[in-house]
């Protein structure tokens, strides 16, 4: 819509070809429009018409995203998503001599508006005009895979999520990165977690007294496919803490304020509307957490923490059982626990999964044989994550305690 709200018929027939010709997932087309959006924002605040749109305006455009700390790579996807649409337009006759286009108008004389160059082949997000533009960044980063938070950097996020003004929200933040962490849920997914999906509380003690995960069945999907989550009984715990102690306090204030007030289904809500959190909120905190934190990445990013660490687990348990029954390391099926791992974190491309495995080539020492190994191994870096935000915890107590001392020490000075 432009500011009028009215709809832009060029831009909608575009999106609407991406989902129902190109086939594209709703959530990537929603990531398009939203760049498209932006971009559309700057024009008409420039006064400027799009279908005369110059490389100097993009480039003023991207510019100014990259002046508001976004990393190089959302730039170049952002102009990528932008250029596409401008390919698009031109091919199907909503403008004409804005790009030229390989096989489409390569053959006319005329001077586009918008420059190109040749695509070069890229692992994530092909060209489908076999060209990009001009003034795109350059990203070394674009086409490959990006940086894994460590869990020192995991750390950081805990403690860049802290809000001391309102604990509650800490707990939320806090539980929403374990969920990314622990099961590999993508943002979609975690949005979308609904409170009578958790547990009660007798089936999360047999869990734990039995030390076995739980195997939840998730609907609201990337590409819409149902698949199952196997999240900890501590992570269920601290979200059934979530849902009857902050989150509860969250809905009762706003049915006190709002008579309307109807509670949402999603675990994670707003303290400010009493509404769920929608994708650009999640998206805007992570964003936040890991500018605050100066780690390098995303919120996706710890999706990919979620896979090594899945990874090393079902190395680590293939190691051991093969070493049990007198086999090597060299032994394992790297294709077998390729599509175990694809199939755990709902991967459609295998291919996805082997950018990991390349970076997992380390020595790996014997296990002590268990039924569940990479449960076990998920449990034990599930508790380094919660000792670490309680090393954090009392570390920051400390300093209050002892800032409260010097305090009363003043105070009985100047009273005496």
């Amino acid at each position: 819509m432009d500011s009028l709200f009215h709809f832009v018929a060029p831009v909608c027939d575009y999106l609407r070809n991406l989902v129902i010709h190109e086939q594209l997932e709703t959530s990537s087309v929603k990531t398009y429009a939203q760049y498209i959006q932006l971009f559309w924002n700057y024009l008409e605040g420039e006064g400027a018409n799009y279908a005369e749109v110059t490389d100097k305006q993009l480039l003023t455009w991207l510019n100014q995203q990259r002046n508001r700390d976004n990393k190089i790579y959302v730039a170049t996807a952002r102009c990528d998503a932008i250029f596409d649409m401008y390919c698009w337009l031109e091919v199907n006759g909503y403008v004409k001599d804005i790009v030229r286009i390989p096989g489409h108008n390569d053959g006319q004389n005329f001077e586009p508006l918008l420059s190109s160059k040749r695509a070069r082949p890229g692992k994530f997000r092909p060209s489908r005009f076999g060209v990009v533009s001009g003034v795109r960044p350059r990203a070394n980063d674009a086409n490959s895979v990006q940086p894994t938070p460590t869990n020192e950097d995991l750390t950081k996020l805990y403690i860049a999520a802290d809000n001391p003004k309102n604990p509650s929200l800490t707990d939320r933040n806090h539980l929403l990165i374990d969920w990314y962490g622990q099961t590999g849920v993508r943002r979609i997914e975690a949005q979308n977690l609904t409170v009578d999906q958790i547990p009660e509380w007798s089936v999360i003690d047999d869990l734990r007294r039995d030390g076995y995960i739980c195997e939840l069945r998730i609907v609201k999907t990337k590409g819409g496919r149902p698949r199952h989550i196997g999240v900890l009984p501590s992570l269920l715990e601290r979200t059934r803490e979530w849902i009857e102690g902050p989150r509860a306090d969250i809905v009762e204030r706003f049915r006190r304020k709002i008579s309307t007030y109807k509670e949402p289904k999603e675990i994670f809500i707003s303290a400010k509307t009493g509404a769920a959190l929608t994708l650009t909120t999640m998206s805007n905190l992570f964003t936040a957490f890991f500018g605050k934190a100066k780690v390098e990445g995303h919120g996706h990013r710890i999706r990919a923490h979620y896979l090594t660490n899945l990874l090393h687990s079902e190395i680590d348990a293939a190691t051991a059982l093969l070493i049990s029954n007198g086999g090597t390391f060299k032994d394992i099926d790297w294709e077998l626990i390729i599509r175990k791992v694809a199939e755990r974190a709902g991967h459609r491309n295998v291919d996805s999964i082997r950018d990991y495995v390349t970076i997992l080539k380390k020595r790996y020492q014997r296990l002590s044989g268990h039924d569940d190994l990479v449960t076990i191994d998920q449990m034990l870096k599930a508790k380094k994550q919660e000792l670490a935000l309680v090393e954090h915890r009392i570390s920051k107590g400390k300093t209050e305690l002892e800032a409260l001392t010097k305090l009363g020490a003043k105070t009985d000075s100047s009273t005496r």
